[in-house]
């Protein structure tokens, strides 16, 4: 009898893992999407059940990683280091007549301060790397169908790399399993989080049967949240905590770049402004997550919330105001500013950041 009971169960299990054609089927939905909604993202990411690129532990060894730094480290070399090269080009008679002009402890004190860009690589390196990979993420978690949804493992053995000769990532592949347990029965609550999508099988006081809820548009939301906390904690904390092995960047860091990033790109998904505040609030002014997991996000960056102008204040030429004019109450706006410099500047052949907190017009900002 155990045995048929054990039969039944596997059979079930076997019925609800996807077929092949179901498995092609989520992967072309999923590069539709991006494709669609995110051209460039799909250029640089795609979902497959094959993939051929380097999995997180071969990148991520000490060795591959240093050779993959040098690489970049040519194509980006020190800003200071291109300037003297410049300067070498002088005249000699130039050279000479700079020599006798400049004290004598002048070239020695210029070598001991130079800076040590290591770190500028190090997280010049980290922002190509978050930055092709977690937009495309987020266009997923908010604008897939749910069911493609659940064929995705937030996790970084998920992610291969296509190599750019310079070394940095080009492209990612997004492994999506061939064979999969049915989730219904095998769900994994990872950090304690409860899928929402999933039926709400708990039993009512008085009876034991199945109580089948339709999610609210709240709940979505909600749900929505969890599946990016999902992916925080599950997929992008542990690659910055396999990077800090790596690199000397400190994680404040590399959690600036991510901060800054989801920031952006929430304005990117076509989200109800409402839905949009409420999830950055969340993502970075709470110190922890739904499931009471710490937020590795909080504080990240700074969040310059300009207080919105009431209709009635925006009107006060206007002599006549609607009572729906006058009890409207808009939602304050949210600017992002790097709380943490991310270094580039000491690069070659990179911009600056037009929010850099080093600069005088951001600092004026913070102090507004």
């Amino acid at each position: 009898m155990a045995s048929q009971r054990g039969d039944t169960r596997l059979q079930r299990l076997r019925d609800t893992s996807p077929s092949q054609d179901a498995l092609n089927q989520t992967i072309l939905t999923l590069n539709r999407l991006l494709h669609e909604r995110a051209p460039f993202y799909g250029e640089h990411l795609s979902a497959t059940s094959s993939p051929t690129g380097l999995s997180f532990d071969e990148w991520s060894c000490a060795d591959t990683y240093q050779t993959l730094l040098a690489r970049f480290a040519i194509a980006h070399p020190s800003a200071e280091t291109q300037t003297e090269t410049k300067t070498e080009n002088e005249t000699e008679t130039d050279k000479t007549a700079a020599t006798s002009r400049t004290p004598a402890f002048a070239s020695k004190s210029a070598a001991t301060n130079r800076k040590d860009t290591r770190k500028a690589l190090h997280s010049l390196w980290g922002q190509w790397y978050f930055g092709l990979l977690v937009p495309p993420m987020m266009e997923w978690i908010f604008n897939a169908p749910q069911t493609d949804l659940e064929s995705i493992h937030w996790q970084p053995q998920s992610v291969f790399m296509q190599l750019h000769p310079s070394g940095r990532v080009a492209k990612f592949e997004f492994n999506i399993p061939k064979h999969q347990p049915s989730t219904a029965l095998t769900f994994k609550q990872h950090h304690g989080i409860e899928p929402l999508c999933q039926t709400n099988t708990k039993p009512c006081i008085n009876t034991d049967t199945e109580v089948h809820s339709p999610l609210s548009p709240l709940m979505l939301q909600v749900e929505k949240e969890l599946a990016l906390q999902g992916l925080i904690l599950n997929l992008l904390q542990p690659s910055v905590e396999r990077l800090l092995t790596l690199s000397p960047v400190p994680a404040k860091l590399y959690w600036s770049h991510l901060g800054y990033l989801i920031h952006w790109y929430l304005g990117e998904l076509g989200l109800t402004k409402q839905h949009s505040q409420q999830l950055k609030q969340a993502l970075f002014r709470r110190a922890t997550f739904l499931d009471g997991s710490t937020n590795p996000l909080y504080n990240s960056i700074n969040l310059l919330i300009e207080p919105a102008q009431s209709s009635a204040d925006s009107s006060k030429d206007s002599s006549v105001k609607t009572s729906t004019t006058l009890s409207s109450t808009p939602s304050p706006k949210i600017h992002c500013i790097r709380r943490t410099c991310c270094l580039r500047y000491q690069l070659a052949n990179t911009g600056q950041c037009q929010d850099c907190p080093l600069m005088q017009r951001t600092k004026e900002k913070m102090r507004a």
